[in-house]
């Protein structure tokens, strides 16, 4: 691709990029979460993230951490492939458009060429 060519990005790949983007921050925010909880040095009566990630825990099987390293994994997943998607997308339109001019430039040229050979005919015949 020319390095001075810039794709606008479509609806879709906006909408997608910020709601791929804030479930990325909110499992940022668990996994975070999680580590100050168990790294927090406050009596366990005190500790009351412990006592929220434990209780998440006993009802789904994983604390904060597990979760947000979960949640982060799938905004992540998910967009890289919307962004292999468009970029196999973008790559089909710049081979279709340099096509397009390699056929165009053909025809051009086999057209000035019959130009040339139509003159040529014309003054042999006298």
């Amino acid at each position: 691709m020319p390095k001075n060519s810039k794709k606008e990005f479509s609806l879709f790949e906006k909408i997608a990029y910020c709601v791929l983007g804030a479930l990325m921050i909110w499992g940022l925010t668990y996994t975070v979460l999680g580590l100050i909880a168990d790294n927090l040095q406050v009596s366990s009566a005190n500790n009351y993230l412990k006592q929220a990630s434990d209780a998440i825990a006993k009802i789904f099987g994983l604390g904060f951490f597990g979760w947000g390293l979960i949640i982060f994994s799938i905004g992540a997943v998910l967009m890289v492939i919307i962004l292999l998607v468009n970029a196999r997308n973008t790559d089909r339109d710049y081979e279709k458009a340099q096509r397009r001019a390699a056929r165009l430039a053909r025809n051009r040229s086999s057209e000035t060429q019959q130009i040339v050979e139509a003159e040529v005919k014309e003054t042999k015949v006298e």
